[in-house]
């Protein structure tokens, strides 16, 4: 067990599944924290690519709402990364240049998650995405 975590039986999607949690606070280390906290949790099929979709969520998290902010597992066939943080600001994909220093977390996100998102809460908001546990798509080619 991760230190500081806590543990929530809740339901994803149809299915009831176990939440494992636990809270960073906004320094520089965070990200890089909650990190390690994703990889000591997640299948190794996965690891990867969910240690660096938490670790935008979190630097998103980190840079945009600068308050603490807590990070949420959930494994079934499904792995379900969120990032809950205090601030209502919604995230949007927005237009990069190569040359830009930031702005392309979201579309990291959208391209390595089966699915993401927003949910707001009062006076907070939760953003989400999944991965298969049994690690990731393949790439699909096109003609």
């Amino acid at each position: 067990m991760v230190a500081n975590a806590a543990i929530e039986e809740t339901w994803t999607g149809s299915r009831p599944s176990r939440v494992i949690s636990s809270v960073f606070a906004p320094t520089p280390e965070a990200a890089h924290a909650a990190r390690a906290f994703v990889g000591a949790l997640v299948p190794s099929a996965c690891r990867p690519v969910a240690e660096l979709l938490i670790s935008e969520m979190a630097t998103n998290a980190l840079r945009h709402a600068a308050t603490p902010f807590r990070v949420g597992i959930a494994v079934t066939d499904v792995v379900r990364l969120e990032v809950w943080d205090h601030s209502t600001q919604i995230p949007r994909l927005r237009p990069t240049t190569l040359d830009a220093e930031s702005g392309r977390g979201l579309h990291i996100l959208a391209v390595l998650s089966t699915a993401w998102g927003v949910d707001v809460l009062d006076g907070a908001k939760v953003v989400w995405c999944e991965l298969p546990a049994s690690g990731p798509l393949p790439a699909t080619s096109t003609p």
